[in-house]
């Protein structure tokens, strides 16, 4: 068995790399969708519509995170990961955007 700091180390060398284009993927739906929707943003302070788009950066990033966990536990059980991995970095990213747009759409945009 494989001690913890190689299983890491080996979870880091797919994840990492991959943080930034995740990262692009929802700056740029959150982009559109706050562009699409800018006349709706108009009652919205400014420093508080910064402060909840960072926030939902940091929380993104989080659950970013909880990749390294499913990656750990995956790698436990021996199995090839290369294709698992792409898997659950789609699904992801998608739900990850799905959340994104939730929270701006329907949490941030004041209702009418």
């Amino acid at each position: 068995m494989r001690n913890a700091g190689h299983v890491l180390r080996e979870a880091a060398r797919f994840w990492e790399p991959r943080r930034l284009p995740y990262n692009a993927i929802l700056t740029g739906v959150v982009v559109a969708l706050a562009t699409a929707n800018w006349s709706a943003f108009g009652s919205v302070r400014p420093l508080a519509l910064l402060a909840a788009l960072l926030l939902l950066g940091v929380l993104a990033n989080l659950c970013y995170c909880t990749a390294y966990l499913l990656d750990c536990t995956l790698q436990a059980t021996n199995r090839p990961l290369h294709r698992l991995r792409w898997a659950l970095w789609g699904a992801g990213t998608a739900l990850s955007v799905l959340l994104a747009a939730y929270w701006l759409l329907d949490e941030i945009l004041p209702t009418q």
